[in-house]
């Protein structure tokens, strides 16, 4: 069957090159591989679709269940996901309140024993499944492993991204003070689900991060992996790119600082890596607030997060950010110029 629509972008990569197959390839005798379960939530992102759907399909892990959720798209998304129904455990496309949504939703109809979600417009690399369900046969202890993602464009090309953010140990203080966790290389097991630890769907852009935190915080075990299990995708139309620029990822981060230190049952290390995290996230969005808006806005909503949560003045970035709230313009425009200046020397 020959698709309507025609990608603008060339079809590289090993998606492309591999013949699509009903054979199972994954198989070593002497282990039992785990179910993996794998949600993709999918809206208008046909341009990506298919090579999210085969990097998924063409894994030959022999104990796949894999369901995509579509929100009710209007481009040709539900073409690509008829083209590939046989391969597809279950899917549905209808109208949903967002990607957490639609994510729970996939969750929520598992059968597996190893969760992950792929977005739409993302990709795994090859292998990437029977490493993860060689991982969880031989490591029953563990509850999350976390492996590294590389990045690419539109083009699927290899572009520049913050792979780096992702090789931090995962500890009390990293785990609290920002996400560490590369989302599409991300696999758990259904008993951390099961544990009502679902996704925020009041959450538009960290409601991975606030699930990796709670679980994390509820004593589940993780375990990092040097290995690139999959390609994060950056391009014009990308939810997380534009998120980052509208300061919605600091807003998100500062309400799960803020409902995560309400809670009596933290460690000391916890609660000042949360203070850590919260007060980041509060001057990057009043420095967001101040460009795109005022500095009478930025300030503001400064102060009703120390107004909210008191705590967060043990945090050094606060009180950085509060000195450059109060200071008078016409100082701060000085400065600015004096700055300006140097550079130019």
């Amino acid at each position: 069957k020959t698709l309507n629509y025609v990608s603008s972008k060339q079809k590289i990569g090993w998606v492309w090159q591999k013949k699509l197959t009903t054979e199972q390839t994954t198989r070593n005798a002497h282990i039992s591989y785990p179910k993996i379960t794998i949600v993709t939530p999918s809206y208008n992102q046909g341009q990506f679709l298919e090579e999210t759907i085969r990097s998924v399909i063409l894994q030959g892990y022999e104990n796949l269940e894999y369901i995509v959720i579509d929100g009710g798209s209007t481009d040709n998304s539900l073409e690509i996901i008829h083209k590939y129904q046989d391969y597809l455990s279950y899917w549905v496309s209808e109208p949903d309140k967002g990607q957490a949504e639609a994510i729970n939703k996939g969750f929520n109809l598992a059968t597996g024993n190893i969760f992950a979600f792929l977005n739409s417009d993302d990709v795994y690399l090859p292998e990437t499944l029977a490493k993860v369900g060689n991982f969880f046969a031989e490591n029953s202890q563990i509850d999350f492993l976390c492996g590294q993602t590389e990045f690419i464009d539109q083009e699927s090309l290899s572009t520049q991204g913050f792979s780096e953010l992702f090789q931090v140990e995962i500890n009390d203080i990293t785990m609290t003070k920002t996400c560490h966790i590369a989302q599409p290389s991300t696999f758990f097991r259904a008993s951390a689900w099961q544990k009502n630890l679902s996704f925020n769907e009041n959450l538009h852009y960290c409601f991975d991060y606030d699930f990796w935190l709670r679980a994390y915080l509820a004593g589940c075990k993780f375990s990092q992996s040097k290995e690139i299990f999959s390609q994060f995708r950056i391009h014009d139309a990308s939810k997380t790119n534009n998120a980052y620029l509208e300061g919605k990822f600091d807003r998100d981060f500062i309400k799960i600082y803020q409902s995560t230190l309400s809670s009596t049952q933290l460690s000391l290390s916890q609660r000042k890596g949360l203070r850590s995290g919260l007060g980041i996230a509060s001057s990057l969005l009043f420095i967001h607030l101040e460009s795109t808006n005022s500095l009478a806005i930025a300030r503001s909503n400064l102060f009703q997060v120390i107004k909210q949560t008191p705590e967060v003045i043990l945090s050094s970035s606060i009180w950085r950010t509060l000195l450059v709230s109060l200071t008078p313009n016409f100082i701060r425009q000085g400065w600015q110029k004096m700055k300006d200046f140097w550079s130019r020397k």
